[in-house]
């Protein structure tokens, strides 16, 4: 590079600068899908899918125990759970999966 002139190094620095930024934004758009996609599945959980249901490798990074444990816990702490008069099963395990989180 040394044997180009000041104007074409420049100009070199330049493409080089732009071609960065592009970088950039594509990798911000990358994690701005898989943020979308991630805010996706919890709204369809949180809409009444089976938690159960989503693939393990998911299931533990959502919350931090793989599906065995979490239904040992429920199991274990079910009877303790509130159950008032509109309270069911199936909100006691949501409030299990919201302590989790």
């Amino acid at each position: 590079m040394l044997f180009l002139k000041n104007g074409s190094l420049f100009y070199i620095k330049e493409i080089m600068t732009f071609l960065y930024a592009q970088l950039l934004i594509v990798e911000e758009l990358e994690r701005q899908e898989q943020l979308n996609a991630v805010r996706i599945l919890r709204r369809r959980l949180r809409d009444g899918q089976n938690a159960f249901d989503i693939p393990e490798n998911e299931f533990r990074r959502n919350f931090r125990l793989n599906k065995e444990a979490c239904r040992d816990l429920i199991n274990a702490i079910d009877a303790h759970l509130g159950h008032g008069r509109y309270a069911s099963r199936r909100r006691n395990i949501f409030k299990v999966f919201s302590s989790l989180r």
